[in-house]
């Protein structure tokens, strides 16, 4: 039977030998504001609540469970006090324990729920709402767990062929979705080159892609990537595209150093682009995607929102995306595939599923 924090302490005494107790609350008085969390049906929200009444009481609670073997933690308390713990910590250092048991015992990836709490953080406006982290987290892992091969790919190809092409099922068969995600994360510019992409040797090709979001997916032809979408978690029930992009590849010779002029040959198209309305594609696919994980909304990034309208780079000297052309990429397919602008601040595009 899982024990309440004062049980615990019952049991595992806090040491100031070995450790300083910091907050300007009480190890006892923290103890007794958490009450019976451990009895709750939803702790997140009973500990959200008591922070939103008494932020130093909540920032005690939160040390007390740190202070307490991990392991007991998450035994006694439950994983989601220990991860409302973990992204509740304000101390570098602090939370390694923890972290360390969620890999071990619950399998959490501490890598991607950090790389979900930074994106959460900065969209939000540095709300610490631990609920909007950890269904970032869940999209990130439903990815990564193969949601895509759920998708049915076949279904959209053929709703999004253009007008007079029927596309034939051996044609449909070279089409697959594959789940993308950084290869080492970006944190000041939100993302980053996207994981195992680079020179496929076989092709004699290279691929580079930035992926402004944690997660996403690519629509690959023939095996090669033509097209991708980044996407993210808008608040705990609505799946953004942050990214909707064609991928441009690079024909190159693999005789050549990479910094030799002739080393790239130049572009080629992506073939499999050319019958689809490919735009419509991506944003289908996110909407089942939605679908398969329950959630109520999909949303569109409005091209006032994208990032890649202003410079992002020291070098840089103008915007790597004019605002017109990204007004052809995320406004107009948002506004033709049946979304609809919302009169926020925002003004990003939404649709109920």
């Amino acid at each position: 039977m899982a024990e309440s924090l004062a049980q615990l302490y019952t049991r595992h005494p806090f040491d100031s030998d070995e450790k300083y107790w910091r907050s300007s609350v009480s190890l006892e008085d923290a103890v007794h504001a958490a009450g019976d969390v451990h009895l709750q049906p939803d702790p997140i929200d009973y500990l959200e609540t008591i922070r939103e009444d008494d932020s130093s009481c909540s920032s005690a609670i939160t040390e007390a469970l740190l202070s307490l073997p991990p392991e007991v933690v998450i035994e006694q308390l439950g994983e989601e006090i220990a991860l409302w713990a973990s992204l509740s910590n304000s101390v570098m250092g602090d939370d390694e324990k923890i972290n360390s048991a969620l890999a071990k015992m619950c399998g959490i990836t501490i890598e991607d729920l950090e790389i979900a709490q930074g994106w959460s953080w900065r969209k939000d406006g540095f709300d610490r709402d631990p609920k909007r982290v950890l269904a970032q987290y869940g999209l990130m892992q439903s990815m990564k767990d193969g949601v895509v091969d759920r998708v049915d790919l076949p279904a959209i190809l053929q709703n999004s062929a253009r007008p007079g092409i029927t596309l034939s099922n051996s044609r449909i068969d070279d089409y697959a979705l594959m789940p993308i995600e950084t290869d080492t994360y970006n944190w000041y510019y939100d993302g980053g080159h996207v994981k195992g992409w680079g020179v496929d040797t076989e092709r004699s090709i290279s691929i580079s892609s930035w992926l402004d979001a944690p997660t996403g997916f690519a629509l690959t032809y023939k095996g090669v990537p033509n097209a991708m979408a980044g996407l993210a978690m808008n608040g705990l029930n609505e799946i953004m595209l942050h990214q909707i992009q064609g991928i441009q590849i690079d024909r190159v010779n693999l005789t050549k150093s990479v910094y030799s002029e002739e080393h790239y040959i130049g572009k080629i198209s992506s073939r499999g682009l050319m019958p689809l309305d490919w735009q419509k594609v991506l944003v289908q696919t996110n909407e089942h995607i939605a679908e398969l994980l329950d959630k109520n909304t999909t949303a569109i990034q409005s091209a006032a929102n994208n990032v890649w309208i202003h410079k992002r780079f020291p070098k840089d000297t103008e915007p790597h995306l004019p605002y017109e052309k990204a007004i052809n990429a995320y406004d107009v397919p948002a506004e033709r595939l049946g979304y609809t602008r919302a009169v926020d601040g925002q003004k990003n595009w939404h649709k109920h599923l």
